[in-house]
């Protein structure tokens, strides 16, 4: 997403992280208002995505050391086994 000048300024005025919004533009559905779209995070929404990243990142914990071998063109999954 390119940021224009005066929304960079308003993000670190405001204390937002550019990491969140990336998430909310690839998550959230826009609404279209005002010749504009919108993407309102709330917090029934918020709520969810977090528990949805927590889970994941308990899977991706319980699965370290986990390694998959693919072919050469990375386009298919030989085998995959943990250490």
């Amino acid at each position: 997403m390119r940021i224009s000048k005066h929304a960079y300024s308003r993000i670190s005025k405001r204390g937002l992280d550019k990491t969140i919004l990336t998430l909310m533009e690839e998550i959230l559905t826009p609404k279209y208002l005002n010749k504009s779209n919108h993407l309102f995070l709330d917090r029934k929404t918020s709520l969810e995505i977090s528990r949805i990243l927590r889970r994941t990142a308990e899977k991706i914990e319980k699965h370290s050391g986990t390694r998959i071998i693919m072919d050469k063109e990375s386009s298919v999954l030989i085998t995959a086994y943990r250490q």
